[in-house]
């Protein structure tokens, strides 16, 4: 895994801390935290799973499994602003206007009709 964040990650947790400041200013990402987030997003690209043991693996035992465990149970992030915010950031990337957003955690796979966001099709 690369010890260093991606650019794009870092861009994107960027535009997501504007975002979660226009919804909730107290909101805003530390540093600490975009650190910790990048990681993550970077270690779920990296292993295409959101397994602790799959990161601890592929940084060759740079991050443990068990403290990345803790730092994402124990940060103080506004979860709950969190999703919002990306959601918003991504309808504004998109230039999506309006639409229907479903959630759908039955792992059942569906047809993609989505043509306006890369790699759906």
């Amino acid at each position: 895994m690369l010890i260093r964040p991606l650019t794009v990650v870092t861009e994107f947790l960027d535009a997501l801390n504007d975002s979660l400041a226009a919804i909730k200013p107290s909101a805003r990402l530390t540093a600490t935290q975009k650190t910790v987030l990048a990681t993550m997003i970077v270690g779920i690209l990296m292993t295409d799973v959101l397994n602790w043991v799959a990161f601890e693996r592929r940084s060759l035992g740079t991050f443990k499994a068990t403290r990345l465990c803790w730092i994402f149970y124990h940060a103080k992030i506004a979860w709950e602003f969190l999703l919002q915010a990306s959601i918003r950031h991504i309808l504004r990337h998109y230039g999506i206007k309006s639409g229907v957003l479903d959630f759908d955690d039955s792992g059942k796979k569906r047809i993609k009709r989505t043509s306006c966001i890369a790699g759906t099709n």
